[in-house]
């Protein structure tokens, strides 16, 4: 029997108390009745089921085309969005449902966009190219060593983001050598993509120790979180140059690694980012937090953390070190702002929280 093992951490009592898993439990429910066991992606799709991203139903539906709006839902769950509860961006996307607030989560976490006459197109198929950036983008896959097929070359827009399927696993492409970036995606498929992505976010959590990226770890986003005392986070560029980032106890911090980086921390925990989310109504004095995702686009009220004269607040493009400012304030009092899609949000000795004008 397959075992759930799930691993608590102790943050602070702003942040959603975590549950980290690594395997699949029984099914909780039936399998569909046109998904027989000796299907290819049965076990992909069982795997599905027992992690929520799909739902029970009479039928699947395995060869039919995958829509945008079941690919974003799918990711949504698969990378344990939750439903958005801003206005939505999109003309035919209704956010008084579910989905539609699943739609503009993954909208709000920059993973999909919508088309320039403001629509989403959501019954538009799916490619097998499309769901490759979908895929690399949303679970941050790295570009590994050229595999050529015979339908692709640099030329085709999906090209980085297959090459970065076939080195994470997710698929060899057909037997003749080709990959077929313009076939329509059949629903099958594209559960076999949901749950690698899915298995893969379970081992995205490392203890103390160092890593390069690349060869022991992924390169990409990850959120490292010190446990009841001061962590040290350090990263060394290739280039030689060295951050070292003090963080006091339970303070979230985004990071961005590239192809060859070397990271170290002595305390806590590091998680590739996607794998656990904070829901904090409170933002708590020292950390950076990804708008869209750690907490949703709009206006803020933040002040001066009790105890501090002065705290700093700044927002930036993205969470690379050095990456550009777009705001930075010294706060004494109190600001009130506002934050859009993509911002990550980074304080020093500052508490904030939603803001509604009265």
């Amino acid at each position: 029997m397959i075992k759930k093992i799930v691993l608590s951490t102790m943050l602070s009592a702003s942040l959603l108390m975590p549950q980290l898993t690594y395997a699949a439990e029984e099914p909780k429910a039936p399998m569909f009745d046109d998904v027989s066991p000796d299907y290819r992606f049965f076990e992909d799709i069982q795997l599905l089921l027992n992690q929520f991203v799909i739902e029970p139903a009479s039928n699947f539906y395995p060869f039919r085309p995958m829509n945008r709006l079941d690919v974003a839902v799918g990711i949504a769950r698969a990378k344990n969005l939750p439903p958005s509860k801003q206005p939505s961006q999109f003309k035919d996307i209704d956010v008084t449902t579910t989905e539609g607030q699943l739609v503009q989560a993954v909208a709000d976490a920059g993973l999909i966009s919508g088309f320039p006459d403001g629509t989403f197109k959501p019954t538009k198929t799916v490619t097998r190219g499309e769901m490759a950036l979908f895929l690399q983008r949303s679970f941050q896959l790295i570009e590994g060593e050229l595999i050529h097929f015979t339908d692709m070359s640099p030329r085709v827009a999906s090209y980085e983001a297959v090459q970065s399927l076939i080195h994470a696993g997710y698929t060899t492409g057909f037997p003749d050598g080709t990959f077929r970036p313009g076939a329509p995606l059949q629903r099958g498929e594209a559960a076999h993509f949901l749950a690698k992505a899915v298995q893969d976010s379970s081992t995205g959590f490392y203890l103390p120790g160092s890593y390069v990226a690349g060869k022991t770890i992924p390169s990409g986003e990850y959120l490292y979180v010190s446990i009841e005392e001061e962590g040290k986070f350090t990263l060394r560029h290739r280039s030689e140059q060295t951050h070292t980032r003090i963080t006091p106890a339970n303070a979230p911090y985004y990071v961005t690694i590239k192809q060859g980086d070397q990271i170290e921390f002595a305390n806590g925990f590091l998680y590739r980012s996607g794998f656990i989310r904070h829901q904090p109504k409170l933002i708590q004095t020292t950390g950076t937090y990804k708008v869209g995702y750690d907490l949703p686009i709009g206006t803020y009220r933040a002040k001066v953390a009790p105890n501090y004269k002065e705290g700093t607040l700044r927002i930036l493009n993205d969470s690379t070190v050095g990456a550009p400012v777009k705001f930075q304030t010294t706060v004494q009092d109190f600001i009130i702002f506002s934050v859009e899609r993509g911002d990550y949000i980074e304080l020093e000795h500052v508490t904030m929280e939603p803001y509604t004008s009265n």
